[in-house]
C-alpha cells in the first residue's frame, strides 16, 4: 500500500502537569508523571512512579510474556525527578 494514502497519526497531545508518561530509555520503557512543564512546552521535569506488579499469568516465559501481565502505577512523591527535551 502506498504509504501517502495511509492518514496521518493524530499528534500527541500538550504536556499537561500531572500527566501521565511513558519515558523510554534504549529498549527499556519507565513510568513517569510530568511535574513541570516550561511556558513553551519545550521542557518538561518527569518524576518516576512507583510500578507494583499485580497479576501474572502462570503461562510461562515467552517472548509476549509482558502482555500477560497486569501493572498498578501510582505518582512518587520521592521519585527520581528527570528534566526532558521535546
Amino acid at each position: 500500500m502506498n504509504m501517502m494514502l495511509q492518514p496521518k497519526p493524530p499528534p500527541p497531545p500538550d504536556p499537561i502537569v500531572g500527566m501521565g508518561a511513558t519515558m523510554q530509555v534504549g529498549s527499556d520503557q519507565y513510568a513517569v508523571t510530568i511535574i513541570g512543564v516550561t511556558p513553551s512546552g519545550k521542557t518538561i521535569k518527569l518524576q518516576h512512579d512507583r510500578v507494583r506488579l499485580t497479576k501474572e499469568s502462570r503461562r510461562g516465559l515467552s517472548k509476549d510474556r509482558g502482555a500477560h501481565q497486569q501493572h498498578l502505577f501510582t505518582s512518587d512523591p520521592n521519585g527520581e525527578v528527570v528534566t526532558a527535551r521535546l
